[in-house]
């Protein structure tokens, strides 16, 4: 990090990454660029830290250069930048937003137009500081260990930083707001080891600036984007904070030669159930892909490659984890967050969104990595809001709001393309298909079965809505928003499954045998032949939560669960862990070793090509029970 090394490619920091991550796959991102450096002028006199940069010191130093989107490095709508210079007591930084002046007023002042800036002496990820302040003057100061893992607040470090805002409105334009922020060494020096702190001339800190703004032009604005991933807590892409020196300074980076330590923030230790298949960061989706031939689906094999996707990529893996392809919106036509994905025939559908008019609509993505934003032309009716549903084998359904706010519309999609549009007898919650063709939809005012055009068979009005539906055996299984099961066959007959029940379920799950297993808070109950068994907090797990389940070859249910937190950040060891009963026998599988961090958070987990699979923040993973 301080020696005189060339400068290094942002693909030579994936093979360093890889390096520290064991020789595994580097993440699935985008290559933008080096890192960006800032020289941090020395100066003599003091520093006042009152947001209106009347010091002499601030005159002779340059602004950053314009703040990006904080994933793929698009320009930003409103203009961020920051300078910083530092003396013998400590760092100053100044940060100036562009303010839309034509933005109605936002209700909750702490949020529009914050400023957030990290700190990573060490340069290694391990340990870093992240402070933020609001226009309010509120402020909050965080010790990370690791990207996943939190501390404990300012309030206990004594990160005595000092804060001034100013506002400067334009007759012309846009006005802008001034944090200036004040780090003393003193307080510095509880966040990373003596040596260095204060920094020497010619040492680099890993640092980034990022501005969270709400509103009218709501996002999040870096000074160093984030390689593809919508999270500003990767060290790793951070850019350089050059400090000049006293006597005889650096007058420009040229001399400088910058090379990232190893990334060890992302670790993964040995572990015998939980095996690193790609160190993909936030992935959110898996699924196998197969070719579909006519009306007859080939099931996936061992052989077959996975899509994944997450809310900026999309990714094609070898059955060994390795990358065949990646694309983002930066090299193809993607929604800028993806929301959804479905398989249908050969084709992989992503629905999304994105802030300040960019990226949303549908796209399909070809088994070759080829995008296509689906129009009109298409028989893609969107009008706001869509999300696509999987439907199970090879169709999927779309769903969007139209003129009528408490009616959705939805459009079937098939191997051949989308079916014209239907309009559903309420909110569209959930979708599943029948093994005979026909499509069961769960909406708040209940159960509808339609055919495979969308033709309505039957309705049936449930109190509180379905809001989840799953496949079992010859028919579907929904919850219900206010309590209760239930089933609905082909012909749309509706009833209680398998009778009426107090309890409210959050979702159901197929175990493929012809039964299945609903969740509710606090455990999960066992649904056979017409027989309901509840397992109240198995293995003692008072206060669970499940998120997901899967069933194996053998019949077994992998349940992911966690206990909950008021915030994810502070959550402990135990906080994620899979479940595998076999209806009867129950074995808990908790990440306190073989994994980053304090907390793992599950994104989905599936059985692909006869293999358990599940994705977290740090990466994919295999389960080995």
């Amino acid at each position: 990090m301080r020696s005189s090394i060339t400068p290094v490619s942002l693909l030579a920091a994936n093979l360093l990454a890889a390096h520290a991550f064991g020789g595994t796959t580097p993440p699935v991102v985008a290559d933008t660029g080096a890192p960006p450096a800032y020289l941090v002028r020395y100066t003599d006199g003091p520093i006042h830290p009152d947001g209106h940069l009347d010091e002499k010191a601030w005159d002779s130093v340059p602004w950053s250069h314009d703040f990006v989107w904080i994933d793929m490095g698009d320009p930003a709508p409103l203009r961020s930048r920051f300078k910083a210079v530092y003396n013998a007591d400590g760092l100053y930084i100044a940060c100036e937003y562009e303010v839309d002046e034509d933005a109605p007023p936002v209700m909750d002042p702490g949020f529009p137009h914050a400023c957030e800036i990290m700190l990573d002496p060490g340069g290694t990820g391990r340990r870093s500081l992240e402070y933020a302040a609001s226009p309010g003057g509120s402020q909050f100061s965080i010790i990370w260990h690791d990207r996943l893992a939190l501390s404990r607040w300012s309030s206990e470090l004594n990160i005595n930083t000092q804060v001034g805002i100013s506002r400067v409105p334009s007759e012309a334009g846009n006005g802008h707001i001034i944090y200036e922020v004040a780090f003393p060494w003193d307080s510095l020096k509880r966040l990373e080891d003596h040596a260095f702190v204060p920094p020497k001339k010619g040492e680099a800190w890993r640092a980034n600036f990022s501005r969270v703004e709400n509103g009218k032009t709501s996002g999040d604005f870096t000074w160093a984007p984030m390689g593809g991933v919508y999270y500003i807590h990767n060290p790793g892409y951070f850019g350089w904070l050059v400090f000049a020196g006293q006597s005889n300074p650096l007058t420009d980076l040229s001399t400088v030669d910058l090379t990232p330590l190893p990334d060890v923030s992302l670790q993964i230790n040995e572990s015998p159930h939980f095996h690193l298949v790609n160190q993909t960061l936030w992935a959110l989706w898996m699924m196998p892909w197969s070719r579909d031939s006519g009306d007859v689906k080939v099931a996936s094999t061992p052989s077959d490659p996975i899509f994944v996707a997450g809310n900026t990529f999309v990714a094609l893996f070898n059955p060994d984890g390795t990358t065949k392809w990646q694309i983002t919106r930066k090299t193809a036509d993607l929604p800028q967050f993806i929301r959804a994905i479905a398989l249908v025939g050969d084709k992989l559908y992503a629905t999304g969104d994105g802030k300040n008019g960019m990226g949303e609509g549908m796209v399909t993505i070809s088994p070759e990595g080829q995008a296509h934003r689906l129009t009109k032309d298409d028989g893609y009716e969107f009008q706001a809001n869509a999300r696509i549903i999987s439907l199970g084998t090879h169709e999927a359904l779309i769903r969007w709001k139209n003129n009528d706010q408490f009616k959705d519309h939805f459009q079937l999609i098939t191997p051949d393309g989308l079916l014209p549009p239907v309009q559903a007898q309420g909110t569209v919650l959930c979708a599943a298909g029948l093994e005979s063709g026909q499509v069961a939809v769960g909406t708040s005012e209940g159960f509808s079965c339609y055919d495979s055009r969308g033709n309505l068979i039957k309705e049936t009005r449930i109190a509180g809505g379905i809001t989840s539906v799953s496949p079992v055996a010859d028919a579907v299984v929904g919850v219900s928003g206010y309590a209760g099961i239930y089933r609905m066959t082909a012909d749309g007959q509706c009833a209680y499954f398998p009778f009426p029940l107090r309890t409210k379920f959050d979702n159901v799950y197929p175990d493929g045998r012809g039964n299945c297993w609903a969740s509710y808070a606090g455990g999960v109950a066992y649904i056979s032949n017409g027989k309901v068994q509840y397992f109240d907090a198995p293995l003692g797990l008072t206060g669970m939560q499940v998120l997901d389940a899967v069933h194996t070859n053998d019949g077994k249910m992998v349940f992911t669960a966690i206990i909950p937190n008021a915030n994810w950040y502070v959550a402990g060891n135990d906080s994620a862990f899979l479940l595998v009963t076999d209806g009867q026998h129950w074995k808990r599988y908790g990440f306190e070793e073989g994994l980053p961090g304090q907390f793992t958070q599950f994104d989905s987990i599936g059985s692909i090509n006869g293999q358990i699979l599940f994705n977290t923040h740090a990466g994919i993973f295999r389960f080995l029970p």
